[in-house]
């Protein structure tokens, strides 16, 4: 008798513990976060920035960008031009609005803006100052 109560014992012992064991499960990968890190949340672009080359009269020679939407820049003959910029859809490039017919479009980056409009200083780089 005292047998078959230990039996039953360890057989109840060992069936609660069989049934307890956590069963494996793969594993299962972290969802894709997207990276939603751009220029216009990420870098401190708001300064005065000036180009690394000579340029020519009529070209932009210092351009300053504020946080609230706002730039002016300067062109090579004294004339200062302000006005307000937007961000493209993508948060890297800023728009300037301005009397021309084709706005002036730079790509913001670490300390520099470059220039994508087409023209006579596409791709010159400015510079931030201070940096």
């Amino acid at each position: 008798m005292k047998k078959s109560i230990f039996f039953c014992f360890f057989l109840s012992v060992f069936v609660f513990a069989a049934c307890s064991a956590t069963p494996e499960t793969s594993p299962v990968a972290p969802a894709a976060v997207p990276d939603i890190h751009n220029a216009r949340n990420a870098l401190d672009y708001e300064g005065t920035y000036r180009p690394h080359a000579l340029i020519p009269a009529n070209g932009l020679s210092e351009i300053e960008i504020r946080a609230e939407g706002r730039y002016s820049y300067t062109t090579g003959t004294g004339a200062k031009v302000t006005g307000n910029f937007r961000w493209d859809d993508s948060g890297s490039r800023i728009i300037l609005d301005h009397a021309a017919e084709i706005p002036l479009v730079f790509f913001v980056g670490e300390n520099h803006l470059k220039l994508l409009s087409k023209g006579p200083q596409e791709g010159l780089v400015f510079q931030k100052e201070g940096m």
